[in-house]
Parts: C-alpha cells; structure tokens; sequence
C-alpha cells in the first residue's frame, strides 16, 4: 500500500511538472501578444491628418518584413546562408548550402552534414537569431519607404527625421510582430506631429515551421529514419547488389558506375514517398505506411511536408570489394571426394556476394501551408561500411519565446569601450552600441559617447540579469563583451575593448613544388584561403580573383588554401573495356566421374569517359600567428604550394595528401 501511494505521489508531481512547463510558455506567449497589442492600439490612435502616413509606413514594413520572412523560409531559418570555408571535394561535395537548382543561386542551409575532416555538425539556426537578422534586413531596407515620403510633400507635408531607424522583432508561431523605431516629426499646416514608430502585424507560419523543422530533424538525428530506409533500398532492389547467393557456375558481375546510377534513381523516386505522420497526405494504399515518418508531436492537417532528393545533386558513393568499375562474387562449387555426391555436385555451383557501402547525400525537407508560404532546409544522409551514422548529434535546444524583460530596466550601470590602436595603446572608442543579453531576450542599451573625461562611455539604466553578457559592437570591429550580474546591489562598471578588423591589399604567390619557383596565378588558375582564428573563432575566406582585400582579426589562425587549376582541354579518364574471365565447369563424360573440365568464360564491361574541366593541384594547411604589427601595415603577401595538373586519379589523390605536409617542404614560406 505504502509503494503505491509512492508511485501515486510521483505520477501527481510529474503531471504538475508538465501543467508548469505548458503554462509558463502559455503565459509567456499571451505577454509576448498583449504587450504588442497594447502598443500597436495606441499607435493607430493618430489625428485624422497624419493616418494616411501612418497607414503608408505600417504597408511599406510590412511588405519588406514580408520580403525578408519568406527569403528566411526558403533558406532555413537564415537570410545569409552560412558561407564554405573549405572547397567542395569529391568525397565531401557539399557545403554548409544545398543548390536546389543547378546553376542557380537558388539555395538552402545544410542543418546537418558531415565536413571534409569527417565531423558531423549541426548549423541550425534559432528563434532569437532570425528575430535579429530579420530587424537587420529591416534595418537596411527601410529606407526605401522614408525617402518615398516625399509623395506627401505635394500634399503639403513636412518631414524631419532625427535618427536612424531601429527594429524589434518578436516571431511567434502564426504571428510575426514588427515595430520599427524612427522618430519622424511631422508638420501639416498647423499641425506638428511626432510619429514614433510603425508597426506591422504578418500572419505567417514562420515560427511553427521552424519548430517543426526543429522536430523532424531532432527525431531523424535520433532515430536515423532515412538513413535505415537507405539501407533497406539496397537490399529490397534487385538491381542493387547486396548480399546474396546465386545457383550459378559463373562469376556474376555489375558496373559500379551502372550501380551508382541506380542507387541515385531509387533514392529519387523513394524520397519523396517519405510522409511526417501528423501533416496533411493521403496514402495510395496500406503497403506506404512503411514511408510514415513519426516526427512532429499534435497534428497539423493544414501543413503539407515533403522530402525531395534531385539526381542531379551530388551523391557519394564507395563500394568496396570492386576492381576500377567492375563489382563481381565469388563462385564456389562443392566437392566431397566421394564419387555419388560429386556426380550430382558437379552440376550444382555457388556464386556469393557481399558488398560494403559507404553513401552520402543530401534531402531536402520543405514544409508548406495552404497559401504557399514555403520553410524548407537540407540535411546529409550518411550509410558508413553498411550501417546508418552513428548518433553523436547533441539534442537540438528549442528556446522558449522570450519574456520582454528590456523595459523593466532599473539597474545604473557604466560602460567604457576601447579599442588598441596600431602600437597596441588602448584609446576611447566613440559610438558603440551596447546590449545587454539575458537569455533568451537581447536589450539595446544605446551607444557610448565622448564625456568630458575623454573615455568614451555609456552611463545607462539595464534590466537586472543574473549572468548576463554586456556586448558592444561598431562597425568594423570584433564585438567585445562581458559576463555581469546586473540584479547586485553594486555593480561594477565595465570596460570592453573592441578588436579591430584590418583591412589588407592581398599580393598572391604559388611556390612551385616541381621546380621551387615563386611565381604569380595564371589567369586559368582560382585559389582559395580559409582563415580560422583559433583565438575568437572569427573566419573569413579569401579568393582569388574575387576578392580585392582581406579583412583580419590579431590572432593565431588555421589557415587552409587550395589552387583549382583549369585546363584550355579537359582532363580525361578515358573510357575502358574491362575484360573479366573466369573459369566455369564444362559438362562432358568426364565431369560424371569426377574428372574436372573447364573452359574460360569471358565479359566484357564497359565504363563511360569521365572528363574534367578543373581538378585541385595544389594548396597547404598550416597554422600562423598574425600580429598587429604586420596587420596594421595594410599589405600581405601570401603563399602556397602548386604542383602540375593531375591527369588520372592517383595523382589527384598525390595531391589531397600532400595538403597537409606541404608545409614542412623547406620551400614552403609562411604569409609576409
């Protein structure tokens, strides 16, 4: 009786847990909406004069924010994708992006892939990170409206603004909330009129979707659904070579290249059969319910979700035992010596097979509603020798809406920003601006200014925060920030000193490894350098020819180049008939009495001419410290390793492996 009441106590305290947990993001969601209520009423609340302004500010910010919430939508969660530090090779074709269509600039972010050095990685976006890109695109479009303000002037109008705008922007599920600061006066006749802000109101998606994306890809990273599902293709298809046993006294043999070509076929055609149990479809009949995906918790019938893999996207695909493009078993014929069993064993033979595969390729997961709105993203589906993946993916965090606590700001607190300048000695500097961030909200502060003292700060009023970041930012530098208890009876004031970004003109030289010559990139050549700075975990990719300059913090980098050399013809791998014999048993008197015959039985296969425009040819990984010394000069010349243009893929594979000891050749010259 006693363990029974135990158990009773311990249910009751879970479901109070749970009755909590839905009812703290309930009521966080309700202050989220009736705060922006209340201003958006007071805002309509305009003299009659100055509404078809209003009106025209809230429509011109709602067709941009618009603009800006589907370009989130069709780019997962962000408005700039993710750039590629690292060049797409043949084993690790993609990039932190997905090009939908070939030869487009029409992408989507990878949440989940595995990078050239094999770590898995996950690059989802959050809640609060589209809220702020969304105000930034705001922010930058924006003006667009104000200077077609001018269509009132006619009418009369008299327009001042004092400052530049600024946005918040709340993403709720079905609702985003947009107000966007501009403190613009207004005189019309003898009326003046400060309008402080516009408001806009979208009925979107975006929020639910995201959350759902959140689901599916936390549930596949899981239970690997399409990884097994990839699995079962290559045993269910019997074009596929698998593992199996044949009755056959001849070798069986397949093209690998044919295989690779199947395998992208089957993939195309069964991926989009793939359903999100909870959404909207209509299955053919009761064998597709092997497709049902159970991913998303409560049901959404107005959502329709489909998967999508295009054979014109890349796949990796290694199949192993194979010789060049022929994969072939094994065949066994049984003998016991004894001359009964050999009589009838000499008819029967064996032929086996067993294959090891390791795939890569992409899905694209896209998510729609009844009137079009589209939140779509890519992850990588990894087969590794036969098996799915193994799950090393951290849970995916899914923040709560935020509680506005930025307008209960009661806590006086100082804070300077400093920059060093070229010898190093720290001097004030000017307009910063200065946030507070106690998770999950973000509180613009304002911006430091010069006082009287010469230091350039900010004496304001922050939210009280246990543990929250002070950051500043400016254009041009590396944000600064600081861990502070703002809820202390006494808080300290704080000093941030913001890192510069300098800017260099870039002089490029290739050190030929064949000769040891230095010499300047051919018109045909593109080279490419990643910088990761191990200090700040900035990064920035310099290539060549695109880019002019070369922006870079003070720190110790990795830095990894790569030539890409192209040819006035291609580079080919010519077509081959391979020619593969074996032994088969021939039946004769002799073969009865256990006498072996044989006779060689041949077969030909063919594999297509494989021709390349472009190959790597050279490059180098290395680490290096720039100082500010050397930065602040403006010029810097960098170098890599160059060898001859591969011509047939062991000497392609020469020149991968040579990335990494390129650096130890005593030609070799670190950046100057």
């Amino acid at each position: 009786m006693e363990k029974r009441g135990q158990v009773t106590t311990i249910i009751i305290i879970g479901v109070l847990a749970i009755i909590a947990v839905v009812s703290v993001y309930t009521i966080r969601t309700y202050i989220l909406k009736a705060e922006f209520e209340t201003q958006y009423e007071k805002h309509i609340k305009v003299p009659v004069q100055i509404d078809p302004v209003r009106k025209y500010m809230d429509e011109c910010l709602t067709s941009i924010a618009q603009d800006g919430i589907d370009l989130l939508g069709v780019q997962g969660g962000y408005l700039n994708l993710p750039p590629d530090n690292l060049p797409r090779t043949p084993v690790t074709p993609f990039g932190n992006s997905l090009e939908i269509f070939p030869n487009s600039d029409y992408r989507t972010s990878f949440w989940f892939r595995e990078t050239s050095n094999g770590i898995k990685v996950t690059n989802v976006p959050q809640i609060n990170d589209m809220e702020t890109d969304l105000g930034d695109y705001i922010n930058n479009n924006i003006g667009f409206c104000i200077n077609n303000l001018t269509a009132f002037s006619d009418q009369g109008y008299v327009f001042e603004i004092s400052q530049a705008p600024s946005s918040s922007v709340e993403i709720i599920d079905r609702t985003v909330n947009i107000r966007l600061d501009h403190p613009i006066h207004i005189n019309y006749k003898d009326l003046d009129f400060d309008l402080e802000s516009s408001f806009a109101k979208i009925n979107s998606n975006l929020g639910l979707f995201h959350k759902l994306a959140l689901q599916i890809m936390e549930s596949e990273n899981k239970n690997l659904f399409l990884e097994q599902q990839t699995i079962d293709y290559l045993a269910v298809y019997d074009e596929i070579p698998f593992s199996g046993v044949d009755l056959t006294c001849v070798d069986k043999v397949w093209s690998k290249t044919n295989t690779i070509n199947k395998i992208k076929e089957v993939v195309s055609k069964n991926i989009p059969a793939v359903k999100i149990k909870g959404t909207s479809y209509t299955l053919p009949n009761a064998d597709h319910k092997y497709f049902e995906f159970n991913a998303i918790s409560g049901s959404y019938p107005e959502v329709q979700a489909s998967m999508m893999y295009s054979t014109s996207w890349p796949m990796y695909v290694d199949i192993t035992p194979s010789e060049g493009d022929v994969l072939r078993g094994s065949q066994i014929s049984r003998s016991t010596g004894n001359l009964a069993t050999n009589v009838l064993s000499s008819f029967t033979c064996l032929s086996v097979h067993h294959f090891v595969y390791d795939i890569k390729y992409p899905v694209l997961i896209m998510l729609m509603d009844k009137d079009g709105f589209i939140y779509q993203f890519a992850t990588e589906v990894i087969i590794d020798n036969n098996e799915p993946r193994q799950n090393l993916i951290q849970p995916l965090e899914i923040p709560e809406p935020a509680i506005p606590i930025c307008k209960y700001a009661t806590k006086e607190l100082t804070v300077r920003t400093l920059t060093p300048e070229k010898d190093g000695t720290l001097v004030p500097l000017n307009n910063a601006d200065v946030y507070l961030k106690c998770f999950p909200s973000t509180c613009g502060i304002g911006s430091t200014r010069l006082d009287r003292n010469g230091d350039s700060s900010l004496a304001g009023k922050f939210p009280p925060c246990l543990n929250g970041v002070i950051e500043a930012r400016k254009e041009g530098y590396q944000p600064a920030k600081e861990t502070v208890s703002t809820n202390e009876e006494e808080s300290p004031s704080v000093n941030l000193i913001l890192e510069p970004y300098y800017e260099n003109e870039v002089s490029l030289k290739l050190i030929d490894s064949s000769r040891g010559d230095i010499r300047d990139p051919y018109e045909s050549e593109e080279i490419s350098f990643g910088f990761y700075n191990n200090d700040t975990g900035y990064s920035t990719t310099y290539i060549y020819p695109s880019n002019e300059t070369l922006k870079l913090l003070v720190g110790n980098y990795r830095i990894t180049s790569f030539v890409i050399g192209s040819s006035t013809w291609p580079i080919t791998f010519p077509a081959r008939t391979i020619t593969k014999c074996v032994d088969v048993e021939k039946a004769g008197i002799l073969s009865l009495i256990g006498v072996s015959q044989k006779k060689e039985q041949c077969f030909d296969i063919k594999t297509d001419k494989i021709e390349a425009d472009t190959v790597v040819k050279g490059g180098a990984m290395f680490d290096y410290t720039f100082t500010r010394e050397q930065l602040a000069k403006g010029e810097l010349t960098l170098y890599t390793m160059v060898n001859p243009i591969p011509s047939t893929m062991e000497e392609l594979s020469a020149t991968y492996s040579k990335l990494e000891t390129n650096k130890f050749d005593p030609r070799f010259r670190y950046p100057e």
